[in-house]
């Protein structure tokens, strides 16, 4: 099988096993350059290939199988969003700042669409911000992380969208700029169940390109948003949903922090998928290009 990503894994290889203590450094050098180097614009006209299906659970029959995710927002979107995807070094090796939203019980007092999901931190712009202010004051209030804790190293991802609401999402590529080891997360517990800090290895290593992901039963709401009520379903808890598309399995990984009522049991178990996972992909294809274009200005040193 075809390996993904190649340069950017070796990159990230030499810094995870290397046993030379100047070659780390050296690495971790190379690393932050690229993040702070690479424009994204490019990477993100890649089509990514995915949709979302509804099956009639009784008789299994698919109703939809052919939508397609829209990377680039309506000229007629108002309302922003912001995430900010944060890469911090534990243990020494190269990780992802990575959230499980808490299950939809939770949140009965809202129109919580995101229960159980991983997702990076971020949520919606308020009035009067930035869209810069608003990925801080969600990484805060999220996970308890302050912009005085960490550097924005990149800005250069264009707006994308999410599948449904077709709301714009800026993301934001940082670094913490403290030791990762006193990084003191706080857990926002009606939005987060738990925080994950995830070997960037390990994640890049688990990536399916098309996986069929089983995300819910009984989604009215979506169903309503994108007129896909088909007149042979009487009740949309006759509906399962699922998301075809990449997906970055979340295994194996203790949760760093958990809150008080941590749910393990809702929503797609272990994967990362969606926007979260498609961005993802992007940010990938983004540093690959990069070192395919400007090799020469990144000096992996490869002493293992």
């Amino acid at each position: 099988m075809r390996t993904r990503w190649p340069l950017f894994r070796q990159l990230i290889r030499s810094i995870d096993q290397t046993t030379d203590a100047n070659s780390y450094i050296e690495n971790l050098k190379v690393f932050s350059n690229l993040i702070n180097n690479t424009n994204f614009a490019d990477a993100m006209n890649t089509t990514i290939p995915c949709h979302l299906k509804y099956v009639n659970k009784h008789t299994n029959e698919s109703l939809v199988s052919t939508y397609k995710m829209n990377f680039r927002p309506l000229a007629t979107s108002k309302k922003r969003s912001a995430v900010t995807v944060l890469f911090l070094t534990h243990h020494s090796q190269i990780h992802v700042l990575v959230m499980k939203k808490s299950p939809i019980n939770v949140n009965m007092d809202r129109k919580y669409r995101h229960g159980g999901q991983y997702a990076f931190p971020g949520g919606m712009q308020d009035e009067g911000e930035s869209i810069l202010e608003c990925a801080l004051r969600e990484l805060q209030e999220e996970v308890g992380i302050s912009e005085t804790m960490i550097k924005v190293c990149n800005d250069t991802i264009p707006e994308s969208t999410t599948a449904v609401g077709q709301t714009p999402v800026k993301a934001f590529l940082a670094v913490p700029t403290i030791n990762n080891k006193i990084l003191e997360y706080k857990i926002q517990e009606q939005e987060v169940d738990q925080i994950y800090e995830i070997p960037l290895l390990k994640l890049i290593d688990s990536y399916e390109p098309l996986q069929s992901t089983f995300i819910s039963s009984s989604n009215k709401r979506y169903l309503q948003e994108m007129n896909l009520l088909n007149k042979k379903v009487s009740d949309a808890e006759d509906i399962e949903e699922y998301f075809v598309g990449p997906v970055f399995k979340v295994s194996d990984v203790e949760a760093t922090l958990k809150s008080e009522a941590a749910d393990v049991t809702v929503g797609p178990l272990n994967e990362m998928w969606g926007f979260s996972s498609r961005l993802f992909v992007m940010i990938l294809n983004g540093f690959e290009e990069e070192l395919e274009q400007n090799g020469e200005c990144y000096d992996v040193k490869s002493k293992l």
